[in-house]
């Protein structure tokens, strides 16, 4: 049986022998074929939950890598109403930006509007324009205002 991943590849099975009388051996190897395989699928999610039939048995164990750049609520509820085995979700793109925005920034020293900047500019793979980011603010400093006069219990 395959046991991660890394072993998508793996053809797993197991050797048969028999020996005769004399002592020589004849082997055979056996594939093993599991009712689910454990699969890796990449594209969109729109390609991927359009066309089920053409990524193989849907009850696969899977790894889905998606290659979409925006934001996406609930991926896992979304392909496990199709593919009911999927164990790991993917987003290379996500996970690459997020790595060089973090040895750029310092999000400890850094302000709220700054942070969130850095946080849709991750997301979206563009930045906050100017009307945005004055939006944001006037919402920041909304919520500051209703803390400050909030009565306290």
């Amino acid at each position: 049986m395959k046991y991660s991943f890394s072993e998508v590849d793996h053809i797993k099975g197991v050797n048969l022998v028999e020996m005769d009388s004399a002592g020589n051996c004849n082997v055979e190897f056996a594939e093993l074929r599991p009712k689910r395989d454990m699969r890796i699928i990449e594209g969109y999610l729109k390609d991927i939950l359009s066309d089920p039939e053409t990524t193989g048995n849907r009850d696969d164990y899977l790894m889905v890598r998606l290659l979409d750049k925006g934001a996406i609520l609930d991926v896992m509820g979304k392909l496990r109403e199709i593919y009911p085995n999927v164990l790991h979700v993917e987003r290379a793109y996500i996970e690459q930006a997020g790595s060089r925005e973090r040895d750029k920034i310092d999000h400890r020293k850094i302000g709220e509007i700054e942070l969130f900047k850095s946080f849709f500019a991750q997301v979206t793979d563009t930045d906050l324009t100017i009307e945005e980011s004055q939006v944001f603010a006037e919402i920041v400093e909304e919520l500051r205002r209703t803390e400050r006069e909030a009565p306290t219990a």
